[in-house]
C-alpha cells in the first residue's frame, strides 16, 4: 500500500511540475543544455520555488555560470515573503559572495540569518560575506556561539572549515588545528 501511495504521488508531482523534473532527469543523464533550460522554464512558471532557484544557482555554479544568476535570483519581493524570504535572500547573498560583492551580500546576508538562525545557507553567506571582508574575529566569535551548523551533515564540514581559517587568521593555532581536526573527522 505504501509502495502504491509513493507511487502516485510521485505522479502527480511529475505532472504538476513537468519542467522541475524534466531538469531533475536531465542533469542526470548528463544534457546540461537541455538542464538549465527546464529550470529556467519552471522558474518562470514558479518563480517563488526556492527549491528550484537554489537548485539552478547550484547547477550554475557547478557548472561557471555566476554570470547568469542575474537572470532569476533578484533582490525583490522574494526576499520579503515571510516564510521563505529568509532562504531566499540567503541563496541572493551567497551568489553575491560568489561573484566577490561581499559589501553587496553582507546586509543581505545578515538580515536572511537574522529571520532564521537555522538556515545553514544564510548562515554560509554571512561566514563567506564575513570572509570575503577580512572579519576573521567575527567568523570565530558567530560560530563559536551559533549551534545549528554544527548538526548539518551537508555542510558541517565546510563551515567548520571557515572556523578553522578564521581562528588561524586571527592567530589561534591549537584552536585551529582542532577544528581541522574536527571536519577532517
Amino acid at each position: 500500500i505504501a509502495r502504491e501511495i509513493i507511487s502516485n504521488h510521485f505522479t502527480a508531482l511529475c505532472a504538476a511540475y513537468p519542467n522541475a523534473f524534466s531538469a531533475l532527469i536531465n542533469w542526470a543523464t548528463g544534457d546540461l543544455i537541455a538542464t538549465r533550460r527546464c529550470w529556467v522554464f519552471h522558474l518562470e512558471q514558479f518563480p517563488c520555488d526556492i527549491v528550484a532557484s537554489f537548485l539552478l544557482h547550484m547547477f550554475d555554479f557547478l557548472h561557471g555560470y555566476p554570470d547568469r544568476y542575474g537572470e532569476y535570483l533578484l533582490n525583490d519581493a522574494r526576499c520579503h515573503d515571510p516564510i521563505l524570504g529568509g532562504f531566499y535572500q540567503g541563496i541572493l547573498a551567497f551568489s553575491l559572495c560568489e561573484q566577490g560583492r561581499y559589501v553587496e551580500a553582507l546586509p543581505l546576508a545578515l538580515e536572511a540569518h537574522q529571520k532564521n538562525a537555522d538556515d545553514i545557507y544564510s548562515l554560509h553567506a554571512l561566514v563567506h560575506a564575513w570572509h570575503g571582508a577580512g572579519n576573521h574575529g567575527t567568523i570565530v566569535d558567530h560560530l563559536q556561539r551559533a549551534v545549528a551548523w554544527r548538526d548539518n551533515a551537508g555542510m558541517n564540514i565546510h563551515v567548520n572549515w571557515h572556523l578553522a581559517v578564521s581562528l588561524l587568521q586571527t592567530g589561534h593555532i591549537k584552536p585551529s588545528l582542532l577544528a581541522y581536526r574536527g571536519f577532517r573527522s
